[in-house]
């Protein structure tokens, strides 16, 4: 099983944090999209989820942010 998140803002990070990493531990797969110019790699959870359980994480660079594309992934 394959889970997107797509997170935007510090408030995303603090909800499903705790989401995150109950599927990473019942051993399904995560992706981490994030869809704005937060600076995650500070983020002291998302470096745990990175490291501990190998999470691959992305980020839209910011001239995609409004593209139609853009707009369909964050509406889903």
């Amino acid at each position: 099983k394959k889970i997107l998140f797509l997170l935007n803002t510090y408030n995303d990070i603090d909800h499903l944090t705790p989401v995150i990493w109950k599927v990473l531990k019942e051993k399904s797969q995560a992706i981490i999209i994030f869809t704005s110019d937060f600076d995650y790699e500070k983020d002291y959870r998302i470096n745990y989820l990175k490291i501990q359980f190998d999470l691959p994480i992305y980020k839209f660079p910011i001239a995609y942010k409004k593209s139609l594309i853009s707009k369909i992934i964050r509406e889903i």
